[in-house]
């Protein structure tokens, strides 16, 4: 779950951009709203919607956390079994070697390539399991979202998709509360 800082003071680094944040969404910047906009949500389209559209923060969230894990897992399941990627290919940018130092608490993923697919390929079961039991529509209104294909907010309010993509959210939210019960 993502959390974001209880309090913006007035010489936080993040205070100018947090109300730029503010802004961009339509919210006034407001203590509350300062600290609503400082989580990783208020960065991405979906985030800004359930922030918009839904007046519980934790149901938000919760919205949140289940939209972006069913679209991780979707991209780990193209990427590792399918070989496929999301996003189209970019150039490659050659850098200058660096030293690279490893912080000794740091985990390695020493899985096989073969646990990992077979990891990508249960975790995309259990999310795809969950995204079915939406309507056709409700699928329709949150990949619209993901992918770029429907504009969210627009000039700090919410737009009929919008909206339409915060109750998607929010049903799917509750089918995934259910399944992980």
């Amino acid at each position: 779950m993502i959390r974001a800082a209880q309090k913006v003071d007035a010489d936080d680094p993040r205070a100018d951009a947090l109300r730029r944040r503010c802004a961009d969404i339509g919210l006034n910047p407001s203590q509350a709203n300062l600290v609503r906009v400082a989580s990783q949500m208020a960065g991405l389209p979906t985030g800004k919607a359930l922030i918009l559209g839904v007046t519980d923060p934790d149901l938000a969230r919760k919205a949140f956390d289940a939209v972006e894990g069913y679209r991780a897992a979707r991209e780990r399941y193209q990427r590792i079994a399918l070989g496929l990627s999301m996003y189209p290919a970019a150039p490659k940018m050659e850098m200058e070697p660096e030293p690279f130092e490893v912080d000794d608490a740091a985990q390695t993923d020493d899985r096989t390539p073969e646990e990992k697919e077979r990891d990508a390929r249960n975790s995309m079961a259990f999310w795809d399991g969950c995204y079915q039991k939406l309507s056709l529509a409700d699928r329709s209104h949150i990949d619209g979202v993901l992918f770029g294909w429907a504009d969210v907010v627009q000039n700090g309010k919410l737009t009929p998709r919008g909206s339409e993509f915060v109750a998607a959210a929010i049903k799917f939210e509750e089918i995934v509360d259910r399944a992980c019960e």
